[in-house]
Parts: C-alpha cells; structure tokens; sequence
C-alpha cells in the first residue's frame, strides 16, 4: 500500500461515499487558457454592468412613478409665471438701479397727475 498519510487515509476512508478515488488533479491542466478566462471575465462584467444600469432605471422609473401618484393627490397648484398675468413691474425698470426706479416712478406720477387735469378740463 502507498505510504500512509493523511491524504490516502481520507481517501480511503471516504472512498465508499464517493465512488472510486479520483487522482489529484495537476496543477494548471484544467486551467482554461488566458484569452478564454479573459473572455470570460469581461462577459460576467458587461452581464453585471448592464443589470446595474437596468436597476438603477427601475429605481428612478418607481420614483417618478411615485413622485407622480404624490403629486395626483395634491391640492396646491400654483400659477407662476402664466401668460395671462401681466407683470407688475415694467422689465426694464426692474433691471434699473435704485435711483433709476425712483426716477422712473416721478415720471408716472407726473404722467398720470397731467392726465387727470386733461381729463377735468
């Protein structure tokens, strides 16, 4: 019999479970060759890239979805910036300085004061 070790106890030892001991594998014989295992690897990592991005899109469609379901159910809605409305302040005044809006607002009161004495007359 071969020297008794460890090894060739086990084996004999698990021998009936197993069938019939399977010599040891060598080292590097059942290795697939480098261009395959890169083949490979790069597979798994574009399988794996392409599930995250399809799970980040999930999560962002479930929270628009989400955002839309909250957003059906409130009662606030605000009118900014509509078309019917005319703004209150004229644009050009309200890119003026201080001085320049003041000036601007004697120049109405004026307008509006020589109107009204055209309009008693």
């Amino acid at each position: 019999p071969p020297k008794a070790t460890w090894q060739y106890l086990f084996e004999r030892g698990t021998q009936r479970l197993r069938g019939r001991s399977a010599p040891p594998a060598r080292p590097g014989s059942a290795a697939l060759p480098a261009p395959a295992v890169e083949a490979a690897a790069r597979r798994m990592f574009e399988r794996d890239e392409d599930r995250r991005a399809e799970i980040v899109r999930e999560r962002k469609m479930a929270r628009d979805q989400r955002l839309q379901e909250e957003s059906e159910h409130c009662t606030f809605h605000p009118r900014t910036n509509c078309a019917d409305v005319t703004p209150a302040v004229d644009v050009i005044e309200a890119c003026a300085t201080l001085y320049e809006r003041g000036r601007l607002s004697q120049d109405r009161l004026r307008e509006r004061a020589m109107e009204v004495q055209r309009l008693r007359t």
